[in-house]
């Protein structure tokens, strides 16, 4: 009788319950690729952080990848940042437009590859450290640009692993880890935030005899329709489709909207001068534009407001109203503070006391409800009360790379018809386009396959709105509604 059985009898009478076997250790974690892409999400980055994991090669000649990205990777063009086992038989790592390495290092199936991966999103390059099996640690890549088609992207939230050829093991992936900033050796941006002046009293809102740009006897006196037509997420040297929507805006009459992210990827004067100018910028005169997270990421937006100047509204606070046709025009800049004691918040309040009009519009970057990559943003909701306790219309905002359209709704997300503000996202000017994530609440329209533009005809009392494709593309959205 073995020990086991022995105890079992021994306490068997008292009905007690014998003590459970020792619970074996979980195995290891692994995800094996293949020629279907895994993707797996982490928590948002948009610094500096690193994240570690094992790499297995399945064979001595594979091609299979693991690597970060923003939003669930479908293709390699969808990777920022890469460790591969290349068919030549060694590890390497994108840099830009081609895979390289600074180290030569083969691999062999079935052994076992530390990977330690260092990135910093804003500066969109990254470093990649192996260790081999009984081997010391490498650094087989050190500043490596993101992959070229994702030059434009501002945070990463997934890793993902796909095979061509062959398969390997990635095993277990840790972190992120946001610890890591004092030992990278490219050092990231670390300037400051631009402060914001102290609130001031808003401006006179501005009432012209004609919109900017407007033609054909459509004026943009009080009481007269105005047009108000454009798209944020612009002006990006990689793709062509900024130049489309540029084409549309070439035959729309009216005062053209931006909802940031205007020239890619940094905001600097030489993205304005090569990547807006070209394409948009034959329409400077009739913009008022707002600010993007990407014009910031040259410090203070110097680049945006040197490059709209005036039109920008004042130097570092970047936030400003206007008059077009009976509708008052408010252009934010959710790049700044919008908590509800912040000087734009008591600036917008001023200036929409001191600007009563039946029709308001307001418009800026990040949406406060959205079905895209980036979701909803609790963030934005001071904007939302400050606007909607004036009883404003319609928002429009950007960001999120892709158009949506939302039915009248309160600051907290509940369905308003008669009292609501209706808000569109409109990320379609021309860099790439991303896919969408749930449908959230209150969500009538999306899409995210047609780079377009959003035209707005402003009536007196009520407004009509169509989305306008580019050539070649058919999906559109038309619609009106009325002033509160």
């Amino acid at each position: 009788m073995t020990a086991w059985t022995v105890f079992t009898v021994a306490f068997g009478g008292f009905g007690v319950s014998p003590p459970p076997p020792p619970t074996p250790s979980p195995p290891v974690a692994c995800v094996v690729s293949s020629n279907r892409w895994h993707s797996s999400s982490f928590a948002p980055q948009d610094g500096t952080f690193s994240v570690e994991f094992a790499m297995i090669p399945g064979g001595a000649r594979v091609n299979s990848i693991t690597g970060l990205s923003f939003g669930r990777a479908n293709e390699y063009t969808d990777l920022a940042a890469t460790v591969r086992f290349s068919p030549e038989g060694a590890i390497d790592s994108r840099n830009g437009a081609e895979f390289a390495a600074r180290t030569s290092l083969s691999y062999k199936a079935g052994a076992r590859y530390q990977v330690r991966m260092v990135v910093r999103v804003r500066a969109h390059t990254y470093d990649v450290y192996v260790t081999p099996p009984g081997g010391a640690e490498q650094a087989l890549a050190l500043n490596h640009a993101f992959r070229s088609e994702q030059e434009d992207v501002d945070a990463l939230n997934h890793w993902a692993v796909f095979a061509r050829a062959g398969s390997h093991q990635t095993c277990e992936f840790s972190g992120p880890r946001a610890d890591v900033a004092a030992n990278v050796r490219p050092v990231e941006d670390t300037t400051p935030p631009p402060v914001e002046p102290a609130p001031v009293k808003p401006p006179p809102v501005e009432t012209p005899a004609r919109s900017p740009g407007a033609r054909g006897g459509r004026g943009g006196g009080a009481g007269a329709t105005a047009v108000l037509v454009g798209a944020g997420d612009i002006g990006n040297c990689g793709t062509e489709t900024d130049q489309a929507t540029a084409r549309l805006l070439d035959r729309i009459e009216g005062t053209i909207f931006t909802v940031g992210d205007n020239a890619y990827p940094d905001g600097s004067a030489e993205n304005f001068a090569r990547c807006f100018e070209p394409t948009w910028g034959r329409h400077r005169d009739r913009m008022r534009p707002s600010p993007g997270n990407h014009d910031y990421r040259t410090s203070g937006a110097q680049g945006y407001f040197e490059y709209f100047s005036a039109k920008a509204g004042p130097r570092g606070r970047g936030y400003y109203s206007y008059g077009l046709g009976a509708w008052h025009i408010v252009a934010l800049n959710s790049n700044v503070s919008v908590s509800s004691n912040s000087p734009q918040v008591r600036w917008l309040r001023q200036d929409l006391a001191a600007n009563p009009a039946t029709c308001t519009l307001a418009y800026w970057h990040e949406p406060r409800f959205s079905s895209g990559e980036h979701g909803n943003s609790a963030q934005m909701q001071p904007l939302w009360e400050a606007l909607y306790e004036a009883g404003a219309d319609v928002i429009l905002v950007g960001h999120d790379h892709n158009y949506e359209r939302f039915a009248p709704q309160s600051p907290d997300g509940r369905a308003e018809p008669r009292r609501g503000i209706r808000q569109f996202v409109v990320g379609t000017g021309g860099t790439r386009l991303r896919g969408m994530q749930s449908r959230v609440a209150n969500s009538e329209v999306r899409n995210s396959n047609t780079h377009g533009l959003l035209k707005l005809v402003l009536h007196p009392n009520s407004y009509q709105w169509e989305f306008i494709p580019v050539a070649g593309q058919s999906f559109t959205d038309k619609g009106t509604g009325q002033c509160h």
